[in-house]
Parts: C-alpha cells; sequence; structure tokens
C-alpha cells in the first residue's frame, strides 16, 4: 500500500487489482500509444508515450522515484531488455521491485526471435540471464499463476518474474 506504481508498456488496461488506484500512492505508465493510455482508468499520475524499442530509450521519470515497475506481457517484445532492466534499476528505489509478466500468447511477428523458438521454462532462463546481466537485482522469483480449470482444456499458461532492487 501506498506505492509509487510505474506500468511500463501499459495499454488502455494495466493488470492490477480493481482497489489500487485507492490504495496505492500513485501509477504511473508508459506506452506507445496516446489514446489507449488515456482511456486507462487505473492510471493515477499520468502516463508518458514511449516506445522502449527505440534507439537509446530511457523512461522519462528521475532515478530513485518508483517502488515498483511492472510489465505485463510485454518483455517478449523488447529488443534490448537489458537495458530496459537497468532502466527499470535506475527509477526504483532502493529495495524496489520488478514484476514481469508473460505468457506464450503474443504477436508472432512482434514478439523476438529468440522469444518465439523457445518454451516457457526458457523465457524464464532467459529472463533470469537479463536480469544478472542488467546487474543490481537479487532475490528473483518465479511463480506460475496459470489459472486452473475444471475442464480439461488448453490454457495459456501465465508467468510471473519478481526481481528486488540490490544496490
Amino acid at each position: 500500500p501506498k506505492s509509487e506504481i510505474l506500468d511500463v508498456c501499459s495499454s488502455w488496461v494495466s493488470h492490477f487489482p480493481i482497489d489500487f488506484p485507492a490504495i496505492m500512492k500513485s501509477i504511473s505508465a508508459t506506452g506507445m500509444n496516446v489514446l489507449e493510455l488515456a482511456l486507462n482508468d487505473q492510471l493515477t499520475a499520468g502516463y508518458q508515450v514511449l516506445d522502449m524499442n527505440a534507439p537509446n530509450a530511457t523512461l522519462p521519470y528521475a532515478d530513485n522515484s518508483m517502488d515498483v515497475v511492472t510489465c505485463a506481457c510485454s518483455i517478449q517484445y523488447m529488443i534490448s531488455p537489458i537495458d530496459f532492466l537497468k532502466e527499470c534499476h535506475r527509477v526504483l528505489r532502493p529495495q524496489g521491485k520488478v514484476i514481469l509478466a508473460f505468457s506464450n500468447r503474443c504477436f508472432g511477428l512482434k514478439a523476438t526471435k529468440i522469444w518465439r523458438s523457445s518454451r516457457n521454462d526458457r523465457h524464464v532462463e532467459f529472463l533470469n540471464g537479463f536480469f544478472q546481466y542488467a546487474g543490481g537485482f537479487d532475490s528473483r522469483k518465479a511463480f506460475d499463476i496459470t489459472a486452473s480449470c475444471s475442464q480439461e482444456k488448453y490454457q495459456d499458461p501465465m508467468i510471473v518474474i519478481e526481481a528486488i532492487k540490490t544496490e
């Protein structure tokens, strides 16, 4: 509660509990589509239009200004994920948290080739390596939060990776 959150690669919805705008100090976002960002009713501190795949992209927030940085279902599109995680590290306060979520459902032509040609266990390994090379993160944890279904139908997996800023 009362955390300052940055939702990176956001859109018309942030994937937070419905009560977050009331209990968090602030929720800011970056994303590529100004119309979609304007429709996001969970943002209490505004948004900035930003393409994290642009050359030398930097998050438009001050050093040590956020408690949590989230990126839901977009890490697979990052062409420079290590640089992205370095930017997350820069804007996070000490002991701040990065939370990345991904599924195997994605826009195939937009996801990176290494992502498209790998399974979920490899995705977790890639992300662990990206955090390692970005530096300054410890206590990385992975969670499988795939919804359970009473029927034996295929379900898209949902994996969450959490990392804590140490430096």
